[in-house]
């Protein structure tokens, strides 16, 4: 009996330790694992939205690589600065960090206005709020790595390179397709009134069913007179034709007569609709 007790106690106490020791690992790893998460808040909060790129040393290793195979913190500065120089008030907002192990994964967004071109893409003025997950590894208290995954298409869609209902490229068929052309002539005087006017009506258009895509080019006389030529795509002719209709009953809704104003401004159009040709 006393030796069944013996043994019964040594086991007890084989487990007490083994948990104990599981215990404390797993104390180990939330430590790491919070200390991960606080080093890429820093790296979110100071160096990248605050431009605290002094303190990059100290948290990128000099192990890390980008896509261009470059080494340690010039290599992750270099990539930042590129976006940077196209995006000069970007931010970004962390969403959500998980970390496991010496992995933290962010949920995050960036954000700002495109003033200078971007890898193909040439300046467009517009802002882009563009979600995306990024995959960092860490080693002893920097990051060795990091594995962006961005939502391409809401960027693409943001700056206008494609429409917001992709399902429009589907849609498109040259041989039905027609375009719609404005020629309208401005006298100086009227122009800002002119403009003022139509810019509702025009947002209103960009967003009617079948429009593929819109076109606007503008040539000023010696006098300060303007020449406006606008050009719509539309999927047919049948689309058009209801969008025509939308844009009657819109004018009535905002109460403009377009004939009275260009009559009263002394502004000229010419329109003309056009078969698009097969490519």
């Amino acid at each position: 009996m006393k030796t069944m007790i013996k043994i019964g106690t040594i086991v007890l106490a084989i487990l007490t330790a083994n948990s104990t020791l599981a215990q404390n690992k797993s104390n180990t790893q939330k430590s790491m694992d919070m200390k991960n998460k606080e080093i890429l808040k820093t790296l979110y909060t100071e160096v990248l939205n605050n431009r605290r790129f002094d303190i990059l040393s100290g948290i990128i290793a000099a192990e890390y690589k980008n896509k261009d195979q470059e080494s340690g913190p010039t290599a992750f500065l270099s990539d930042i600065q590129v976006l940077l120089k196209a995006f000069p008030d970007g931010k970004w907002k962390v969403i959500d960090m998980v970390a496991e192990d010496n992995k933290v994964v962010v949920i995050q967004e960036f954000s700002g206005t495109q003033k200078e071109k971007f890898q193909f893409i040439d300046s467009t003025g517009l802002n882009t709020i563009t979600p995306g997950i990024v995959i960092y590894e860490l080693k002893n208290g920097q990051v060795i790595s990091a594995k962006p995954e961005t939502n391409q298409l809401k960027f693409f869609q943001d700056l206008g390179l494609l429409p917001a209902d992709i399902t429009r490229l589907a849609k498109q068929k040259s041989n039905q397709q027609v375009a719609l052309i404005d020629k309208i002539t401005i006298p100086k005087a009227a122009y800002i009134k002119v403009m003022q006017e139509t810019d509702q009506i025009n947002r209103f258009i960009s967003g009617l069913p079948g429009l593929i895509r819109q076109e606007a080019f503008e040539l000023k006389d010696a006098e300060g007179n303007i020449t406006l030529v606008t050009t719509a795509i539309w999927e047919s002719q049948k689309v058009l034709t209801q969008a025509r209709e939308e844009v009657q009953a819109e004018f009535q809704r905002i109460n403009l007569n377009p004939q009275e104003l260009f009559g009263r401004l002394h502004v000229k159009m010419e329109r003309s609709v056009y078969q698009v040709l097969n490519k």
